[in-house]
């Protein structure tokens, strides 16, 4: 099992907002959380061939709960993907903090 951390902005309507990502994953399945507008979202998803990534959860923020998916990809040490929610897309871009293997 691998765990991935990436330090990350989401970039919304009001300016941009910084936080983590991070997943653990095992073959091709991913379970993780989205740290971000202060709050720490979970989400799981898989991890497709060529650094592909489709991920689902729930962001909260102080006025309610969004539903998400998002799609992107991992491009050696940086991560490119686009949030989309019910009302908006959004997109966000990550560096690569940590990445370690349990053997």
């Amino acid at each position: 099992m691998c765990e991935y951390v990436f330090k990350i902005v989401m970039k919304v309507p009001l300016g941009e907002r910084w936080g983590k990502m991070r997943w653990k994953q095992s073959e091709d399945v991913l379970s993780g959380f989205l740290e971000i507008m202060g709050n720490k979202n979970p989400f799981s998803g898989r991890a497709l061939e060529g650094g592909l990534l489709e991920i689902e959860g729930t962001l909260i923020t102080l006025m309610r709960s969004i539903p998400f998916t998002a799609q992107g990809r991992i491009e050696g040490e940086n991560l490119h993907m686009t949030l989309t929610e019910p009302r908006h897309t959004y997109k966000i871009e990550g560096a690569l903090v940590s990445c370690c293997s349990d053997s």
